[in-house]
């Protein structure tokens, strides 16, 4: 996974800046021995999260660690 910087800036200057952690999970590690293909599966059930997260990353959110930003604002400050 990934971590993102998120910036908010007003006439140039950076006003405020917090960095979100990628999420991290151990999908198989409760499953001990036996057969493998049942782990298998987890890992590709996450790798597909992953795949999704990406393309989520791509988009502009509106909430972000519980502070709402409303969508117009958002985008007046990314031009």
């Amino acid at each position: 996974q990934f971590t993102q910087a998120i910036q908010a800036v007003v006439g140039g200057r950076i006003i405020a800046r917090e960095t979100i952690t990628a999420l991290k999970k151990d999908v198989a590690g409760y499953l001990y021995g036996g057969d493998r293909s049942r782990k298998m599966k987890l890992w590709k059930k996450q790798k597909r999260g992953k795949k999704k997260l990406l393309k989520m990353a791509c988009l502009p959110v509106g909430k972000a660690e519980g502070v709402e930003i409303p969508v117009k604002i958002f985008k007046d400050l990314l031009k």
